[in-house]
């Protein structure tokens, strides 16, 4: 029996787990969109869970049966991350965690939220834009030789 996704913050115990849930989907969605994004998949790995660690306060986990499957971060007006389990896709996880993002961010009195993503990423961009984010314009995306086009996403709260 699957259980509803509560959200809640993160548990330090469980950042290797938030930070390997975010490789997965990353290694699953993004990475094809990165030069020389198979070369940087331990990096990635690494950096998103010291994330995890360093941005506690500012994640958002979706956890079901208490086991995460998903979290976002908003970083003042910026979303960051948002992630969702592999195996957990398409369960309406995002979708409740963006809620959760935009809803925290409109207490906090901000008047817009942004997101990038690279531009070839369609399902990403579909999944904004369902969500009321629209295009603010391409640029480029990504650290360490990892940059790619990309589409910036803006919602005015």
């Amino acid at each position: 029996m699957v259980t509803q996704i509560t959200l809640r913050p993160p548990h330090i115990a469980e950042t290797a787990r938030l930070g390997a849930l975010a490789h997965a989907a990353w290694r699953q969605s993004l990475m094809p969109h990165f030069k020389n994004g198979a070369a940087q998949s331990d990096a990635i790995n690494v950096e998103l869970t010291i994330y995890a660690i360093g941005q506690m306060d500012r994640i958002i986990v979706a956890d079901r049966d208490g086991e995460p499957v998903g979290w976002g971060a908003r970083e003042g007006g910026y979303i960051p991350y948002l992630w969702t389990a592999v195996s957990h896709q398409r369960e309406g996880i995002g979708t409740a965690l963006i809620n959760a993002i935009v809803s925290q961010a409109r207490q906090d009195g901000l008047k817009a939220l942004s997101v990038t993503t690279p531009e070839q990423h369609d399902a990403a961009i579909r999944f904004y834009v369902r969500h009321g984010f629209e295009s603010a314009g391409t640029g480029y995306y990504g650290r360490r030789g990892r940059d790619t086009r990309a589409l910036r996403l803006m919602k005015v709260l």
